[in-house]
């Protein structure tokens, strides 16, 4: 399932799976330092709503109650760019991603956008 982010607690839920996925994910891309840094730049609570209030909408993707990851999007132009699009690791391989992008392509289909 996915729905769309619109309470302060649900932004705590992205903070929390990003925290999680960023720390189980890079440490083999880059140093905990960066990790660090760039989930407080980019994935903290401050940055995420300051995203939003600019026209960034988040989603959870979940399996029945489990939020196992979540993605952001942009539109720019008459185009939709995806922003962000993480999964955690045991959801991995399930689907998630191809039923994120299913969902973004009628998005674009259902608000005239020409291009994904």
């Amino acid at each position: 399932m996915i729905r769309e982010v619109t309470t302060s607690a649900e932004v705590d839920t992205v903070v929390s799976v990003a925290a999680t996925i960023w720390r189980e994910y890079f440490p083999q891309v880059i140093t905990p330092a960066q990790i660090e840094y760039m989930l407080e730049r980019f994935l903290s609570h401050s940055s995420i709503r300051k995203q939003m209030t600019g026209g960034y909408r988040y989603y959870l993707l979940q399996i029945e109650q489990r939020v196992v990851g979540f993605m952001a999007i942009d539109e720019q132009g008459g185009r939709l760019h995806i922003s962000k699009l993480y999964v955690h690791e045991d959801a991995r391989g399930l689907g998630l991603a191809r039923e994120a992008l299913n969902f973004l392509e009628t998005y674009c289909l259902r608000e005239g956008l020409d291009c994904l």
